[in-house]
């Protein structure tokens, strides 16, 4: 009977204190190291005899192994370091299989070999898968302890979803609350995809160990002890990982609603948000219009204003000059003249007048010159009229300038 312990190596100073440990429990006496057939891949560190059976400590890769060949099983890893990972027990026997996993639990696996593979190049090997399969075992368990916390938080996540979804359908025109629960369940989402995240992780690194000892598993045994490993030894174990991969799927299905609920309660937002900016849109072509009419008003009142503006100033010019000129010169001047002169004053001084007012509105110096023309006009105007009344101009009918001086 062989027993082999697993233990995860941390620090090589742990090797040394074990093993004195295991000499002194098991009183053995040291024999010298040799060489091994699988060289870098399994190093033997130390070896005795005791009354116990033999002992032999190797190393390999991250692992210590521990291995006693006695008549019974008597080894206990817990109370040798605390950083036992699990013992697997081989016993020779003729039978009518290669191979049988006669006991077996998380950390404990007990098998029954034919003689014939009782040599120690097929049994190193096989220490190193079974060194694989006790880390896989624990790594898998961990991860699915983990992931089935992360599932509660799924399921308070999934039982939130109830009250989300009937706020949304009594107030699904409620813009303010469709934005609320849209952030609510925003933050599930990101929430959940985290997790999501980290349970993939565990999964994919599990799966990676399975293919691992998959591969491990076919280079050293026959077609029918390796059907034996894979379906007992390995099939335990992969009830953990197919646990761990229903949780992911479900974290998937979760995620999905999620994401769909996100692009529903958006659209709702959108068509919510549509309609308002077409509101926004009819009343702003009313007010547009409105202010269209008014401006046409506006315009129509300005004309009016000038209109009027023109015909005051136009009976105010003539009256003031009729007043300032003797009447005799003022009926002899030529009436197209006066018209000509009058009309000529009033237009240039409603002319004025707008540019005046657009110059302070807004508050431009680009009308500046405009006005000074304007007025220079206007004074001359003024100077024609003046200079008529006082040398008493007249028009002849038959040519355009006539004079007749009183």
């Amino acid at each position: 009977m062989i027993e082999v312990l697993f233990f995860v190596m941390e620090e090589e100073e742990e090797t040394t204190l074990m093993w004195k440990k295991i000499k002194e429990k098991f009183s053995l006496e040291e024999e010298p190291v040799f060489l091994n057939p699988l060289g870098k891949n399994i190093i033997l560190l130390k070896r005795g005899l005791g009354l116990e059976g033999k002992f032999s400590f190797f190393l390999t890769e991250d692992l210590l192994v521990l291995i006693r060949e006695g008549e019974d099983n008597l080894l206990d890893g817990t109370t040798i370091s605390s950083n036992f990972l699990g013992k697997t027990v081989v016993e020779f026997m003729e039978g009518e299989k290669d191979l049988e996993l006669l006991e077996s639990d998380e950390d404990y696996r007990f098998y029954r070999f034919l003689p014939r593979y009782n040599r120690e190049s097929f049994l190193l090997k096989f220490f190193i898968l079974e060194g694989e399969l006790h880390k896989f075992t624990q790594k898998a368990k961990l991860y699915l302890e983990q992931a089935e916390i992360l599932d509660t938080k799924r399921a308070g996540i999934l039982k939130q979803l109830p009250d989300i979804l009937g706020e949304i359908e009594k107030f699904g025109s409620d813009l303010e609350i469709l934005e609320k629960n849209l952030g609510r369940i925003s933050d599930l989402y990101n929430d959940l995809a985290l997790e999501y995240t980290v349970i993939k992780g565990y999964l994919a690194e599990v799966q990676r160990d399975r293919d691992k000892i998959l591969r491990l598993t076919k280079k050293i045994f026959s077609f029918e002890a390796e059907s034996v490993y894979i379906n007992d030894s390995l099939g335990e174990v992969a009830l953990k990982a197919n646990r761990l991969k229903e949780i992911a799927e479900r974290f998937e299905n979760l995620l999905s609603h999620l994401k769909s609920g996100v692009e529903v309660i958006n659209s709702r937002i959108q068509l919510i948000q549509s309609r308002e900016t077409k509101k926004l849109q009819e009343q702003m072509y009313k007010s547009i219009a409105q202010n269209i009419e008014l401006t046409r008003e506006g315009v129509a009142l300005q004309v009016a204003a000038a209109f009027i503006e023109f015909i005051v100033v136009t009976y105010y010019t003539l009256s003031i000059w009729k007043y300032l000129t003797p009447e005799e010169v003022f009926h002899n001047l030529n009436p197209g003249l006066k018209l000509g002169l009058v009309v000529a004053f009033a237009g240039l001084s409603v002319y004025a007048t707008h540019l005046v007012a657009v110059y302070y509105n807004e508050k431009t110096k680009k009308n500046r010159a405009k006005i000074i023309v304007t007025f220079i006009l206007m004074m001359l105007i003024v100077g024609i009229m003046f200079w008529l009344g006082v040398k008493g101009s007249v028009i002849d009918e038959s040519n355009v300038w006539s004079y007749n001086i009183i």
